[in-house]
């Protein structure tokens, strides 16, 4: 079993089993006012744009509301992956830190 340590400048950022870590964050990708309505509310981690298009990393996991919420609005989620996640919450350029 794997377990992930991160300490990031001195501070303990994650220390839990992989298996747990993977799915805790989600991107969304679609047009920019979308996308923006979409993560209101919502701890986002990093943020791309690119064109009219953004692309933003929430931390959670996305439920069936938030889906159809998605679905509706024309966006797409994906997961993000251990090792994205880790250099989203590390990075000093994420969107969204505070």
């Amino acid at each position: 079993m794997e377990h992930v340590i991160v300490i990031d400048k001195g501070k303990l950022l994650l220390d839990e089993e992989a298996e747990a870590l993977r799915g805790r964050a989600f991107t969304v990708v679609g047009p920019a006012s979308k996308v923006e309505s979409f993560t209101e509310g919502k701890e986002m981690i990093h943020r791309e744009s690119i064109g009219g298009l953004v692309s933003a990393a929430v931390l959670g996991r996305p439920g069936a509301g938030e889906r159809e919420q998605a679905e509706a609005l024309g966006l797409e989620l994906a997961s993000v992956s251990l090792q994205q996640l880790i250099v989203y919450l590390t990075s000093d350029h994420s969107a969204g830190r505070r």
